[in-house]
């Protein structure tokens, strides 16, 4: 799972930098974080960019990760319904009603 930085301060430090704190010059915050990647200025076309590739069906591999003795096992997303098959879910009948544990609450949703 690749870990991304960004914001203002990963921002002014992606290169070597002044360090007005400790008076010395910085590497690339990249290397003393062990980041994967660093989105920097606003970044709304990036962090786009970056979700897409991670949950991108047609790329995505199975993650697993251990827990103790244990693993958890994710895999990738599916392949997004079409136009077609979207349309047939929400024709199913669906009750459209509240679970019963509502009771005769009103919710506005």
């Amino acid at each position: 799972m690749p870990i991304v930085i960004g914001r203002i301060e990963a921002s002014l430090c992606r290169i070597a930098h002044f360090d007005y704190w400790g008076e010395t010059v910085r590497r690339s915050v990249l290397l003393d974080s062990k980041v994967d990647l660093l989105l920097f200025s606003h970044a709304e076309r990036a962090i786009v960019e970056v979700t897409h590739r991670e949950t991108n069906p047609h790329n995505a591999r199975v993650l697993v990760q251990a827990h103790g003795d244990r693993y958890v096992g994710l895999n990738p997303p599916p392949i997004p319904l079409s136009t077609e098959e979207m349309g047939w879910v929400f024709d199913r009948p669906f009750q459209r009603m509240l679970h019963s544990q509502y009771g005769e609450a009103k919710i506005p949703a």
